[in-house]
């Protein structure tokens, strides 16, 4: 079967001089897809434990590139006002920045630097699950 054009997937954003990948997305079977195509050998449940929103993280095994995606069911958000739904996404962002921070080796990057990239982030996926991504 072919996939549609316009069907959803994973939007992925520049991290700037952060050295991840990272994507969002709210479909479940884009993100089924993105395992795969990344060589995840496991099922990874789009959002775990009822949670609305996850940040799920891998790392490429021949290289160590990470790459980090959140996921977050509308269904579970239906009902949320836009600043909950925001709120959420700030959790997760940290949970990106702390990944990312991990990788880079950084045990104590500036407090601004840390602040601006989770301000970029959660504009990003505010605006892509505002746009229906």
């Amino acid at each position: 079967m072919k996939r549609r054009r316009d069907a959803p997937k994973i939007r992925y954003f520049d991290t700037g001089p952060i050295p991840i990948f990272f994507g969002f997305t709210t479909d479940p079977k884009a993100f089924a897809r993105e395992c795969k195509r990344l060589g995840v050998g496991k099922d990874v449940p789009f959002t775990p434990n009822g949670a609305p929103a996850s940040a799920h993280h891998f790392t490429r095994r021949s290289d160590g590139q990470v790459t980090s995606i959140v996921t977050l069911d509308r269904a579970k958000c239906r009902g949320r006002k836009a600043y909950e739904i925001h709120a959420v996404m700030a959790h997760e962002a940290v949970h990106v920045w702390q990944t990312a921070r991990k990788y880079m080796g950084e045990r104590k990057p500036g407090r601004e630097t840390e602040a601006y990239c989770i301000q970029d982030w959660v504009l990003r996926m505010a605006s892509a699950y505002e746009k229906g991504h």
